[in-house]
C-alpha cells in the first residue's frame, strides 16, 4: 500500500512495479482535491495461485483518494478487505466523517465476522495519538475504531521534525507493524507481519 504516490494517467503500472503484481490505483483528481500535484494512493498484490484478488470499486468512498480491494484465498480461510487512504490536512469535516461512515458500514454489511479489515493510509491527524486528542477529526477517528471493533496498530513517526504519526493502520486483527528496514532519503515504509 501506497499513499501520496504522485501517480497519474501517463505513468504506466509497469513503470514502478513489475509483472509479478497486480496493480490497483486511485489517482489525484478534480473530485478529490484543488491541488494538482501530489495525492494518490496504490495497492500492489504479488500474484498467486492460492488467492483471487477483487476490486472493490463499488466500497469507494469518492470525495477523498481511497481504494478497497478482497483478497479471497482459495483453500478456505478469512477473506482480508484492505482499504488504503489519503487524507489531506485540509479536508472538511463533512467528508472526513462521511468516509469514516464508509468504512463502518463496509465493516458493519460484512457477512462473515472473520473477515478481516485493513484500513490504512495518511490520515493527517497528527494529534490522534496525543493524549489531548482535541480536534474534531481526531475524536471521529477514535468513534470508528469504537464502532468496528478497530485497533491502531501503527507507532511508525515521520522523520520531520514535528515526528508526527500521520499514516495509520487500523484492523479488526492484531499484526505487528514495523519500519521497513530499506531506508530512502524522506521515507519511512511500513512493513506488515502476520495478518
Amino acid at each position: 500500500m501506497l499513499t501520496e504516490t504522485w501517480l497519474r494517467d501517463s505513468i504506466f503500472n509497469r513503470e514502478f512495479c513489475d509483472n509479478r503484481y497486480d496493480v490497483f490505483r486511485c489517482d489525484r483528481n478534480v473530485l478529490t482535491s484543488n491541488k494538482l500535484d501530489g495525492g494518490g494512493v496504490c495497492i500492489a498484490t504479488l500474484k498467486s495461485s492460492d488467492y483471487s484478488v477483487f476490486n472493490r470499486v463499488e466500497w469507494n468512498y469518492n470525495s477523498v483518494e481511497n481504494l478497497w480491494i478482497t483478497i479471497r484465498p482459495h483453500k478456505g480461510g478469512s477473506s482480508i478487505h484492505i482499504n488504503c487512504v489519503y487524507i489531506p490536512g485540509d479536508i472538511e469535516a463533512e467528508k472526513f466523517e462521511a468516509f469514516l461512515d464508509n468504512v463502518n458500514n463496509r465493516i458493519s454489511e460484512s457477512r462473515n465476522e472473520k473477515d478481516i479489515f485493513i484500513i490504512a493510509g495518511d490520515f493527517n491527524v497528527p494529534d490522534f495519538t496525543k493524549n489531548t486528542m482535541s480536534s474534531k477529526k481526531s475524536k471521529l477517528l477514535q468513534e470508528m475504531m469504537e464502532d468496528s471493533n478497530l485497533k491502531q496498530l501503527s507507532n511508525i513517526r515521520n522523520e520531520s521534525a514535528s515526528n508526527n504519526l500521520l499514516d495509520l493502520i487500523f484492523s479488526n486483527r492484531y499484526f505487528r507493524v514495523e519500519a521497513c528496514p530499506v531506508s530512502y532519503t524522506h521515507l519511512t515504509l511500513p512493513t506488515i507481519y502476520s495478518v
